[in-house]
């Protein structure tokens, strides 16, 4: 079960590449805004 939705999540992502590409670069932005967030507070504290 889980390999078979494996390949068919392959499949999308590698049949949308700028999809794929926009996903992964949110997922970057929310990265580095928690990271920076994070020192921020550490910081104030």
């Amino acid at each position: 079960m889980a390999q078979a939705l494996d390949s068919t999540a392959v499949r999308k992502i590698s049949a949308e590449p700028t999809g794929a590409a926009k996903i992964f670069q949110f997922h970057r932005r929310t990265n580095i805004l928690h990271s920076v967030f994070t020192l921020k507070s550490r910081i104030q504290v």
